[in-house]
């Protein structure tokens, strides 16, 4: 008779379990986080870009961290956003972009951090008209920050005669 009873209780708790809905909470979007991070990121070099050719210092200083590190060829480390600002604002003083082209290998993801490598190309003119281009590799590792945006924490920057075969082949596939 306990058997019996026993059965038909197990049988009562799986009636009971599947009549149960169990729903997952969703996303605010039904994306991939990864490629929400991408796409993130993907806008801010846009805007990091636009300010840069629009001469905005402070802007795109607000891309960084407050300690971020940038590493420009022939110049001691850049420490902390308003150092980075002002060494835009000096940078300005003399030259200034006229068009910024920045193409990555990838956008590598992780838990609040991720990583993209490339190769840029700059055209700036100096304060006597003349117009130069600056073609150069990048690397730049990023931080999702307190207000969950994505800044720079490190942006390194070498740069590189046109005749480089990596950076040549990368800025032909740029200008396609």
């Amino acid at each position: 008779m306990w058997i019996r009873g026993s059965n038909a209780m197990v049988l009562l708790a799986l009636v009971i379990i599947s009549a149960c809905r169990i729903e997952r909470t969703p996303r605010a979007s039904g994306d991939d986080p990864v490629s929400v991070a991408r796409e993130e990121i993907e806008l801010t070099v846009r805007n990091y870009q636009e300010s840069l050719i629009a001469g905005d210092t402070r802007r795109a200083a607000a891309v960084f961290t407050p300690d971020a590190h940038l590493y420009l060829p022939d110049t001691p480390v850049i420490t902390g956003r308003g150092d980075i600002d002002r060494a835009f604002a000096e940078r300005f003083d003399s030259e200034r972009v006229l068009d910024l082209k920045m193409e990555f290998e990838g956008t590598d993801v992780g838990v609040g951090v991720a990583h993209q490598f490339g190769v840029m190309r700059q055209l700036v003119r100096d304060m006597h008209g003349n117009e130069r281009e600056i073609d150069g590799r990048i690397a730049i590792r990023w931080i999702r920050a307190a207000d969950s945006e994505w800044r720079i924490n490190r942006l390194l920057i070498n740069y590189a005669p046109t005749d480089s075969a990596v950076v040549a082949d990368s800025i032909s596939a740029m200008s396609r």
